[in-house]
């Protein structure tokens, strides 16, 4: 039996996500894709702009077999931290081959050769030239790049060490490394729109008189040559009432266009309100959660009375040492209290949200070799591991903003069921 794990946001699913899931099939020979999925909150430090529960059932809709959700303290941290937690929790299933991911690289080796060195070198003069690059103003992922470089004397003429969608397929080689881990990887080589592009030249504004998200009958069909979008720029297309069905699989663009109609998504705006009454109410004790130093915590405490929405104070917090997503990441965890801790971050769990009925013979291999528990059930309320406790918590934040914005009731997480396909 070939399994192959693949590690995704669906945020939300798009053409280049079932390209990838056809390329990794095939080029796995994989009998099952695994797909660890962010929850209702994911790394860039906002809510998805759909339910988890909604984005696992398109992700088993387009072939996956099984979908397993990341812990959000994972799934909302730093790259490192999101690709460690994700490789450790395929590995500890005990089913698992290979694992494939995109990337802006058609050539690995260099990839890979960056990698090990990162798992391997810890010495201070790495760490110093870090710093000294990082107070020039350069993102960690530069930074890193550049210590590198000026330790090794390596040059990377393309750009390949520091592209969005190469840094995560480095983290995942870091991660295999670090970890030990005897796992194939296949890189696919991105296709279309790049990780952060937000330029869909291609797509036209909608008739204002009718909803971008109607006509569902008229969308297009799952051919994996369809043109690729980013999740980022379909995001902003939503946001601006633009049609982006030519960018999703039918199936995909129903589900959103349901979800839609029904009120039932969130932006990062939908954290206004509930984040400035968390920074009232915590501002003397910030420093006790994940990524806020104490320097952050001073700039929150004093920028505070400004605050007028979670973008803006964002906007407001950055500073040439601290990127954007970090303090995204960090107001995020501020928001959902996940604190620091000095036991090691390893994931315990594997919790179910969805899964063929034709993969019953991967459930029953999982359970036989699995290192850790896998949850089809939620415990007792109150019996809750911390971290489980953690991603319970997050849903419900989730689902009250959501059933705010769709003037509904509130769905109780613990009464969702695993879907069945």
């Amino acid at each position: 039996m070939k399994t192959t794990g693949i590690i995704a946001e669906y945020n939300p699913f798009h053409n280049g996500h079932l390209y990838q899931m056809k390329k990794a099939r095939a080029l796995s020979g994989a009998d099952y894709l695994i797909v660890v999925m962010s929850p209702d909150f994911v790394q860039r430090g906002t809510p998805a702009l759909l339910d988890k529960w909604v984005r696992a059932r398109m992700a088993l809709m387009a072939g996956a077999d099984l979908i397993i959700e990341l812990p959000v303290r994972f799934a909302a941290s730093s790259a490192e931290f999101f690709a460690g937690g994700s490789i450790s929790l395929l590995s500890s299933l005990g089913v698992v081959q290979s694992i494939s991911f995109g990337c802006e690289s058609a050539h690995i080796t260099p990839l890979a050769d960056f990698a090990r060195f990162l798992a391997q070198e810890e010495s201070p003069c790495f760490k110093s030239l870090i710093r000294s690059f990082l107070k020039e103003g350069a993102s960690f992922a530069k930074a890193r790049f550049l210590a590198w470089q000026k330790l090794s004397g390596r040059q990377d003429p393309d750009g390949l060490l520091h592209a969005p969608n190469n840094i995560l397929a480095i983290e995942y080689l870091k991660a295999i490394y670090q970890q030990n881990i005897p796992m194939e990887v296949i890189p696919i080589h991105r296709e279309g729109a790049g990780y952060h592009d937000t330029n869909l030249e291609s797509i036209h504004a909608s008739d204002p008189g009718k909803s971008s998200l109607s006509d569902s009958e008229s969308a297009r069909s799952s051919d994996p040559e369809s043109p690729h979008a980013s999740a980022s720029g379909i995001r902003l297309a939503l946001s601006r009432g633009q049609d982006v069905r030519a960018f999703m699989p039918s199936f995909a663009h129903q589900l959103l266009s349901d979800e839609y109609a029904r009120g039932r998504f969130l932006t990062s705006q939908s954290l206004d309100l509930p984040l400035h009454l968390k920074l009232h109410e915590k501002r003397s004790s910030l420093t006790q959660y994940l990524d806020v130093s104490k320097d952050l915590a001073n700039r929150i405490d004093h920028l505070l009375p400004e605050y007028t929405g979670f973008e803006q104070f964002t906007d407001l917090l950055k500073t040439k040492q601290i990127a954007r997503t970090r303090i995204q990441r960090s107001l995020l965890h501020i928001l959902l209290e996940l604190e620091k801790s000095d036991a090691p971050m390893q994931v315990s769990y594997a919790r179910i949200l969805g899964f063929r009925k034709t993969a019953a013979g991967l459930l029953h291999s999982i359970k036989e070799h699995a290192s850790i528990p896998l949850i089809t059930r939620l415990p007792p309320e109150g019996q809750e591991s911390p971290m489980l406790r953690e991603d319970l918590n997050a849903a419900h934040l989730w689902e009250i903003l959501a059933a705010a914005n769709a003037h509904s009731m509130v769905q109780n997480e613990r009464r969702r069921r695993i879907i069945m396909i």
